[in-house]
């Protein structure tokens, strides 16, 4: 007997090939598929990281916003407080003028220990060698502009000296619109 003689050698062939063509073609389906979803995994832990990147960033300028406004606060507080001061100290240099009158006026034998602004009055404590030079210098205190009232308070006498309190009531604002705070 002989041996099968395959004619059609071709048929076999085209078998192979068509596996080769299926197989190839399931890989490639199946390493794109793959690739996909490696390519898919990948974008989202870079989205993730980003995100976190994107919170950590919202933090630290929220954080950055929050120290600036209290800085901002703390500028206008101060800003604020310059600008009392600086109104209050103009307030006292629109009175400079009036107190050096006031001690220039005084005789030579009373000097005066203390001199309080409370809203509308004057308190001044001093001294004098003698009761006469405590009445002049409230006759002095009278002509004082601005000064509507002069009220004597207590009056003691200690080692040869006169102590003395008096409280001036100022014209409303002053003769000059001048106000004491």
């Amino acid at each position: 007997m002989s041996g099968v003689i395959n004619l059609l050698p071709w048929r076999q062939q085209q078998r192979l090939r068509r596996l080769r063509f299926w197989s190839l073609l399931a890989a490639s389906c199946l390493l794109a598929l793959l690739l996909t979803e490696l390519a898919r995994a990948v974008s989202l832990s870079g989205q993730a990281a980003q995100q976190r990147l994107y919170e950590v960033s919202l933090a630290d300028l929220r954080g950055a916003l929050q120290h600036k406004q209290q800085t901002l606060l703390e500028l206008e507080r101060q800003q604020q407080a310059e600008q009392q001061l600086k109104a209050r100290r103009q307030r006292v240099k629109a009175w400079e003028s009036s107190f050096i009158q006031l001690a220039a006026g005084l005789p030579a034998s009373v000097w005066l220990t203390a001199l309080s602004l409370t809203g509308d009055k004057v308190n001044v404590l001093g001294n004098a060698a003698a009761a006469e030079d405590i009445y002049l210098a409230g006759r002095h205190f009278q002509t004082l502009a601005g000064v509507a009232t002069v009220q004597m308070g207590e009056v003691s006498q200690e080692d040869g000296r006169v102590g003395f309190a008096m409280s001036m009531g100022l014209a409303q604002g002053g003769s000059d619109g001048r106000t004491l705070d």
